[in-house]
């Protein structure tokens, strides 16, 4: 067989990929982007009370003590009267009684932490080291070059891939064979880092303004494509001046990620939700006005936001099977993150559970949910799938195809996130909307996810197994990329992976599992292993492969004498090798091969 032609053959670049007539910005774009602008200023309202983005230092402090307390009744209690369970289970129980002293401990410091970085003084001097890095946040402060190291052959390479996922230049994946692409990977996780780059004092001054307009009844229902010329309160709620004030602080909060990914990657970029909070998590779209794809990138979790790391160790089942179809119990919190159970509630509910409700109850009284000012809304899920058309139907106009590919990534908290979108974007592919023939207007394929924690019960992976086989001719993969030392990727309670931990009751903190295939990147010799194959069945063959000729690895990452430091020194280690840097410097590393070792570990599903 004929060797696929190289990138500086075919890949697309700025000059090649415009069609006849249209450039990167011209007046359908802008309007596009527009409408999505507007589609996010409808949801403001709604967001703008939900969390503790808009409250003073002391009023977070106690909101988090109270959402602690909780957390530890809830947990604690979980803990006694699940152990009459365990008496023939001693290792049931030594699981709920470890992985609960070690959360504690965790979350203990954490709350400590928290309280001191959101100090003026420990914010004034973060801010000039930042400046002194280029402006990135603290999630890429140790490798700040990060987005100049992704060069235009990797990009170049990548988009081609996105655009046309099946041709032979992309060595698509097979029923029984998967391929794992290097450039396609980088690219991803760049767009996963790029979200961490918010400006969340920006965003808390949009919801700051959004609570003082105080619209009485914000419209409720699906936040319509505003038509041209629709006022800003018709389209919000919010009068028009503070409607535009909003719309500008959104734009100031995306600035340093919108300019990134327009001048090093050609690249548009808009958050298309909240995810129902006013604190950091986010949903972003990236996209090319004369390409064929959508990059769907979920912000993870803020390094130093005491409830994100609380909703990672919040070890909660809930039935996913609602909008889950074949699933079974799946992780409470980010289930409902997507699927709030209560859309008055929606980010209450949908980010942290009922944990944060009670708690923001308990601090601040009965009258701080004012019922009244939040009617039925679309949740997150709704948000996003209605965003993805928008940008879906623009794409098709300029597209030879009469489909867009999208493509789903996130690291930590956005791995989560990314995981429980990307299995129900493939269980129902219909919910972006139809091209004129009327098939899928957009073609879910490949999710790339990085630190990703536990997803479920292992009644999830035979779900997952059923909708991913769903139609052989255009196969999906969800890549879980881990780093070895990471703790929230490898070490929390996954024993629902496993055949041979299958018989563990399913009230022990070990019965949780992943969805996806592991490509599990290790420190010593760039060996990449994979497995446990909740996807594939053992041994199924699973390639690294690259467009870019030789071994595929770099770019050379060479993170900070203070960051090698901290990845050697024990404990420690553990957590420094779940930030962005770390992984991007294991991914740089990774080589191509035709086949990869498996981990030698048993998965607990067969889904083929």
């Amino acid at each position: 067989m004929a060797s696929p032609p190289s990138p500086a053959e075919t890949a697309p670049t700025p000059s090649t990929t415009k069609m006849a007539g249209l450039d990167a910005d011209d007046d359908d774009n802008k309007a596009l982007m527009r409408r999505v602008d507007l589609m996010h200023l409808d949801d403001m309202p709604s967001v703008a009370r939900q969390g503790t983005g808009i409250q003073g230092w002391l009023q977070r402090l106690f909101s988090d003590l109270a959402y602690f307390v909780t957390w530890l009744r809830i947990t604690w209690f979980g803990v006694a009267t699940s152990l009459p369970n365990y008496i023939l289970d001693p290792l049931g129980a030594a699981s709920v009684l470890l992985f609960a002293g070690g959360s504690t401990v965790i979350l203990s410091a954490m709350l400590v932490i928290s309280a001191v970085w959101r100090l003026g003084a420990v914010q004034a001097v973060f801010r000039r080291v930042s400046e002194r890095n280029g402006g990135v946040g603290l999630g890429n402060l140790a490798y700040p070059q990060i987005f100049d190291s992704l060069d235009r052959r990797t990009r170049d390479a990548a988009f081609q891939v996105m655009n046309r996922p099946l041709e032979e230049f992309s060595q698509p994946s097979t029923s029984s064979a998967r391929t794992f692409d290097l450039e396609l990977a980088k690219m991803l996780f760049c767009c996963a880092s790029l979200v961490y780059e918010r400006d969340g004092s920006a965003m808390e001054d949009a919801c700051k303004i959004a609570c003082r307009a105080a619209p009485v009844r914000p419209r409720a229902g699906h936040a319509h494509a505003p038509a041209p010329g629709e006022s800003l309160k018709a389209s919000s709620g919010l009068p028009n001046a503070a409607g535009q004030a909003v719309l500008d602080k959104l734009s100031k909060a995306d600035d340093f990620i919108i300019r990134t990914a327009r001048s090093k990657w050609g690249l548009h970029y808009r958050s298309i939700s909240e995810l129902g909070t006013n604190t950091s998590p986010v949903c972003g779209a990236f996209w090319d006005p004369n390409s064929n794809f959508i990059i769907l990138s979920f912000k993870g979790t803020n390094p130093v936001e005491f409830k994100e790391w609380a909703l990672d160790f919040t070890i909660r089942y809930t039935e996913g099977g609602a909008w889950l179809p074949g699933f079974g119990k799946v992780h409470s919190g980010f289930y409902e993150s997507l699927f709030p159970s209560d859309i008055r509630q929606g980010a209450t509910t949908g980010y942290v559970g009922q944990l944060l409700h009670d708690a923001y109850l308990t601090v601040f009284g009965p009258d701080a949910l004012d019922e009244e000012r939040k009617p039925p809304r679309e949740f997150p899920y709704e948000q996003i799938r209605h965003r993805i058309e928008e940008i879906a139907k623009l794409l098709v106009k300029n597209s030879a195809d009469d489909h867009v590919n999208l493509f789903v990534t996130g690291h930590s908290l956005g791995a989560a996130l990314a995981s429980f979108f990307f299995a129900r974007a493939v269980a129902s592919p219909k919910d972006f909307g139809s091209n004129s023939e009327g098939d899928d207007l957009v073609r879910v394929r490949d999710a790339y996810t990085f630190g990703c924690p536990i997803f479920g019960d292992p009644e999830c992976i035979e779900g997952f197994g059923r909708a991913i086989h769903d139609n052989l001719d255009r196969p999906q993969t969800l890549w879980r990329v881990t780093n070895r030392h990471d703790p929230v990727a490898t070490m929390l309670p996954e024993g629902g992976d496993y055949e041979m931990l299958s018989h563990i009751s399913p009230t022990s903190q070990f019965h949780y599992a992943h969805i996806g295939a592991e490509i599990q990147m290790r420190h010593r010799n760039n060996l990449v292993g994979a497995g446990p194959g909740t996807l594939l069945p053992k041994g199924a063959r699973v390639k690294v492969i690259t467009h870019l000729g030789g071994s595929g690895s770099g770019p050379d990452v060479r993170l900070p004498l203070w960051c090698r430091i901290l990845e050697q020194t024990p404990v420690v280690s553990r957590l420094v090798s779940h930030i962005p840097s770390c992984y991007w410097a294991r991914l740089s590393t990774v080589e191509a091969v035709e086949s990869l070792p498996w981990l030698g570990r048993e998965p607990a599903l067969v889904s083929l």
